[in-house]
């Protein structure tokens, strides 16, 4: 379960400035089923930040965000909270008939933070041993489509993202197909 929340506020033509909030919440055990007994617990990966936008014949954004983990029963693995930074530059370009490119490069660094589905802001997957330290340089290309008639709205998106590990100087290339749809 989760929530994101980023309104911006122009403050000058073409210039909006605003909060960034995003909130994850995983619970696991609990359930009534016959499935075999699992640990009872909740972890929380939530960050807050600043964005800064400029709109034109391409979209620029700037984000900062502080990133913070929590698993006070320590019921997912040795490490009860965390923390972690992330710094991103995108940009957006629309094309035509609702489709647009996006690009972007994004510095994530973490303290013995873990997250909870690895992805987003949240980059650093369960693995243990847990490193105490962790930095990643993402570069990301993408194009989006917007997919809408008079019911659903959603997004399919297609991207290719490299990530660069600093600390072991190795590159991970992950291509991705996305789509998303709601009522």
């Amino acid at each position: 379960m989760g929530m994101v929340t980023n309104p911006s506020f122009e403050v000058i033509p073409n210039v909006a400035v605003g909060p960034s909030v995003q909130i994850q919440f995983h619970h696991v055990g609990g359930q009534i089923d016959n499935a075999p007994p699992q640990p009872t617990g909740n972890r929380f990966d939530g960050a807050i930040g600043l964005h800064l936008m400029h709109e034109g014949s391409v979209q620029s954004r700037i984000e900062w965000l502080q990133l913070f983990y929590a698993d006070p029963d320590q019921r997912f693995s040795q490490v009860s909270q965390g923390k972690g930074q992330w710094l991103s530059l995108s940009q957006k370009k629309p094309l035509n008939a609702g489709s647009h490119l996006r690009w972007g490069l994004a510095h994530w660094q973490g303290q013995k933070f873990l997250s909870v589905n690895g992805q987003g802001i949240y980059q650093y997957m369960d693995v243990l041993p847990v490193m105490l330290e962790n930095q990643w340089l993402k570069c990301s290309f993408r194009w989006e489509k917007a997919l809408t008639d008079d019911v659903l709205s959603g997004q399919l998106s297609f991207g290719v993202d490299q990530y660069l590990d600093l600390f072991n100087k190795q590159w991970s290339p992950v291509m991705s197909l996305a789509y998303g749809l709601s009522l």
